[in-house]
């Protein structure tokens, strides 16, 4: 069984679930598809860090305002290395975003072409849109316990 300990660091990334207080999960438009924000660990970065990071660098929002509430569960996806696929993983975490500003800003140069505020009442409109991960993290998240940040 391959623990997260052995799988090769290049192949292992990090993202997040964001909520504000206004019940509202942050989504990424990339690729014609929805997203949750998620990206590579940074040589000597913990998995929390890389996953604050990677939030505000394709986003824009502020990491002042960003905690991590709790760790949540890892996926895997493929990912194209030139013509070579390979196997990555994501750890997710759910996050907490506690600011009245609500700006967001797309990391362009990650071609992402939108990031948007959602009201929960609304994701099943971009699931229909969205990676196959981003499923499994929705019902982690809102079908298997309570959504406390």
């Amino acid at each position: 069984m391959l623990s997260l300990n052995n799988f090769p660091k290049n192949f292992l990334t990090s993202g997040g679930l964001v909520l504000n207080k206004h019940n509202q999960i942050l989504l990424i438009f990339r690729k014609n598809k929805w997203d949750l924000p998620k990206g590579k660990i940074d040589f000597n970065e913990s998995l929390q860090d890389a996953a604050l990071r990677e939030v505000v660098e394709e986003t824009g929002i502020d990491l002042n305002f960003l905690s991590i509430s709790k760790p949540l569960l890892s996926t895997p996806y493929k990912s194209y290395l030139g013509k070579l696929k390979v196997n990555k993983r994501v750890i997710w975490y759910l996050m907490k975003y506690d600011s009245n500003d609500l700006s967001v800003f797309p990391q362009y140069e990650e071609r992402i072409e939108d990031v948007k505020w959602i009201n929960i009442s609304e994701i099943d409109q971009y699931l229909s849109n969205s990676r196959k991960y981003v499923h499994s993290v929705f019902d982690f998240v809102f079908k298997h316990q309570e959504v406390v940040i």
